[in-house]
């Protein structure tokens, strides 16, 4: 019996293309990739801990991570103040008050702008349910208003174990195009988009022609 030599193509395969050789590699393998720019490179500044504490101090809404009673993780926006570089906000009996109860590791996100620049603020640390009536109104959470319609009567004390932010230049948005402002101001002068005014505004529209019936 005459035996079929191997087809090139039905080779163990090697890990490399077809038609590559270890001595001619992939080309699009053996590109140099440049490595990525780093945040200072890219215009990103991180803040010290005063200034991410100046930061938090400038804002009352932030947004709280947790994990949940089940394991999955949660985000709540809250209101929260700060006082003797601790975070407090309150919080009605829910979800939110059990997960925290069961899982205390939370983190905690601010962010804002400022004259164009963008930063953002990250707290980690352990969240606690307060039930000294004495810190609390310590803490002055007693007169934190929430914005959310709920009543919150129970009163949360976040102490953090890490504290981090960054902060960078907002790019200009560029100008819009030509046709674009035209639509614009087709818009703030009709009242609808893309039509055009036919004439000042005081034009009176032509009467509708009426002619009698017949007898």
């Amino acid at each position: 019996m005459n035996e079929t030599p191997a087809s090139p193509h039905s080779a163990v395969p090697t890990g490399r293309p077809i038609g590559a050789s270890a001595t001619d590699p992939n080309p699009y393998l053996a590109m140099s990739i440049p490595p990525p720019p780093s945040a200072a490179e890219s215009g990103v500044e991180e803040l010290t801990v005063d200034q991410c504490w100046q930061m938090l101090q400038s804002e009352d809404l932030g947004r709280v991570a947790i994990d949940n009673i089940d394991g999955t993780p949660d985000l709540f926006p809250v209101n929260y103040l700060v006082r003797d570089e601790k975070l407090y906000f309150r919080s009605a009996p829910g979800r939110k008050l059990r997960s925290i109860a069961q899982n205390p590791e939370v983190a905690f996100e601010v962010d804002g702008r400022v004259a164009g620049i963008r930063w953002s603020v990250v707290v980690r640390g352990t969240a606690e349910r307060m039930n000294v009536d004495a810190e609390i109104t310590e803490a002055g959470v007693l007169d934190l208003v929430s914005a959310s319609p709920t009543r919150k009567f129970n009163f949360i004390r976040l102490t953090p174990g890490s504290v981090s932010g960054r902060r960078f230049r907002v790019p200009p948005r560029p100008r819009g195009s030509s046709a674009e402002a035209g639509a614009i101001a087709s818009v703030s002068e009709t009242g609808h988009r893309g039509v055009e005014p036919t004439g000042s505004r005081s034009t009176k529209p032509l009467p509708i022609p009426h002619i009698s019936p017949r007898p």
